[in-house]
């Protein structure tokens, strides 16, 4: 340390490099934090040494802050890893919800549109073979149109053709068509009646997305999640405010913490919840022919969807900054106080205020 700097100045310049080897532990020739922090200590006290007792007294408070700015700043790195394994947890819950939802309406998508197979052994078994299944016998109107085309040339065969025994074969043939015609429209009667049943008895479902987007503990657990996920959010804001506070830089590839760096967007079970959410979406609208989904529900569902893009947006970084600085001015306050601080507590007030001002409490009908 230069001689021309004051003793605050030292102290300063020393307790900055502290931090800083702190965190870059790896990179120095330092073998542990054990004798990082005695080396700090022993700076100190050397640059205090010509104050006598308040010296001794001084160096203790100044390793003391020092040592309290480490502590928080892991704080805030412990709890973010805390919070994104909350919400792991909460998207591991939210995903078994939906995934019992998209089975359910995968069960009536199939009904719906995958009943070829049934269709096609019921008509050739009911009419012995004579008619053979395509698309267009799935619709009732279009049989009855056959029918009623079989009677038009019957009719015309009465009045052109002379020869009754003629006439008497090919009517019969026509006749005998009709009754496999008939038949068919009774499978696909009896079919649709089947189908309406299983339909509604799974619409009964607690799970079923009409009742599922109605569930008072679904808004819950999607406020929740949203909550949880501004938590992540916060502390990262917070633990980049304090770096830059105290002038510290991590530049090394082995941090002294091993933590989630990745972001809660990038976890799995998120990605397999947005996929499951985004079929859900699409085959509820498809179908039931109209959207039965909740309106704040469907809302809350988009956004839990589109969260890393919804993240990114400079207004939405705005507010989650302008709390991460009201945050840490709370926690200097407190400090200089010398108040009882709960740095979990007041995480979830924030995270609380922030999911307030972005209005993602819009999912209460």
């Amino acid at each position: 340390m230069s001689k021309t700097q004051t003793k605050e100045q030292q102290i300063k310049a020393r307790g900055t490099q502290y931090l800083n080897d702190y965190y870059n532990l790896a990179d120095t020739s330092t073998k542990s934090v054990g004798e990082l922090e005695a080396n700090f200590k022993y700076d100190i006290q050397d640059i205090e040494l010509d104050e006598g007792v308040d010296g001794r007294l001084n160096s203790t408070l100044i390793i003391m802050k020092y040592h309290g700015i480490v502590e928080l700043i892991n704080n805030s790195i412990a709890y973010r890893d805390a919070s994104v394994r909350h919400f792991e947890a909460q998207a591991l819950q939210l995903n078994s919800i939906i995934s019992n939802s998209l089975l359910i309406e995968q069960q009536i998508h199939d009904i719906l549109y995958n009943k070829d197979l049934v269709l096609m052994q019921k008509l050739e078994m009911a009419t012995h073979g004579n008619i053979k299944y395509h698309d267009e016998l799935k619709d009732i109107n279009y049989l009855k149109g056959i029918s009623k085309n079989l009677d038009q040339v019957k009719e015309k065969m009465r009045q052109s053709l002379k020869d009754d025994k003629e006439l008497d074969g090919l009517v019969t043939a026509i006749t005998d068509i009709q009754t496999d015609v008939d038949r068919a429209i009774n499978v696909l009667k009896e079919q649709n009646k089947l189908d309406q049943n299983k339909i509604k008895e799974l619409q009964k479902s607690s799970y079923h997305i009409k009742a599922l987007s109605h569930n008072k503990g679904l808004t819950t657990l999607i406020t929740s999640f949203l909550a949880v996920f501004l938590e992540v959010e916060l502390l990262e804001a917070l633990k980049q405010d304090l770096l830059k506070k105290h002038s510290i830089k991590i530049t090394t590839k082995k941090p002294l913490f091993t933590y989630h760096e990745k972001k809660p967007t990038e976890i799995t079970p998120y990605i397999i919840l947005i996929h499951h959410l985004v079929e859900l979406m699409d085959k509820s609208l498809l179908d039931n022919g109209k959207n039965v989904i909740l309106d704040s529900t469907l809302k809350s569902f988009t956004l839990i969807t589109n969260l890393e893009d919804t993240a990114s947006t400079q207004q939405h970084q705005k507010v989650v900054k302008k709390y991460a600085k009201a945050f840490l001015q709370e926690i200097d306050d407190t400090h200089s106080q010398e108040k009882s601080f709960n740095m979990r507590v007041r995480t979830s007030y924030y995270a609380d205020r922030i999911l307030d001002e972005l209005r993602w409490q819009s999912i209460e009908e």
